[in-house]
């Protein structure tokens, strides 16, 4: 008996896109309390941590899986938009929550020591969200636009 009639791909995009926005919505949530001053430092990097261990097993595996699958051509170039989708969304996370960091420094909303271990915490809490999406991105010539400079 199926429940959601749907093809395999489908579900799998599904899934994916659902655990990738909780946990946005979560990281969100965590960084308006750090930048509205409702938390402090510790207690930003304690819930950056745990974000991190608690979504890193799931959406690592996920994505793992999603894009070590083999593709016919066909296939992986449709994909491509889904690659494209995902680096993109890693990209933004880490990208911003740097630039934010220095953002504040240079508006003079806070300090460079603070800042300096906010871009330090960012960069190794969330590594795991932009690197296997920006590997697969520029190591598949389907979704990297490789294929069709030949």
């Amino acid at each position: 008996m199926r429940f959601f009639p749907c093809s395999a791909a489908i579900a799998r995009r599904t899934l994916v896109l659902g655990w990738f926005a909780s946990f946005l919505a979560s990281l969100a949530m965590l960084l308006y309390l750090y930048l509205g001053d409702w938390i402090v430092q510790d207690n930003f990097k304690d819930g950056l941590s745990q974000l991190s261990t608690l979504y890193a097993p799931y959406l690592g595996a996920m994505l793992a899986f999603y894009f070590s699958m083999r593709k016919k051509a066909e296939q992986a170039a449709q994909a491509a938009g889904m690659a494209f989708a995902l680096a993109c969304t890693g990209s933004v996370i880490w990208n911003l929550g740097i630039l934010i960091s220095m953002a504040r420094v240079v508006l003079l909303w806070g300090r460079i020591e603070p800042a300096v271990k906010d871009i330090a915490l960012l960069g190794s809490t969330l590594s795991w969200v932009v690197a296997p999406a920006m590997g697969f991105y520029f190591a598949n010539p389907f979704a990297s636009g490789a294929r069709h400079e030949d």
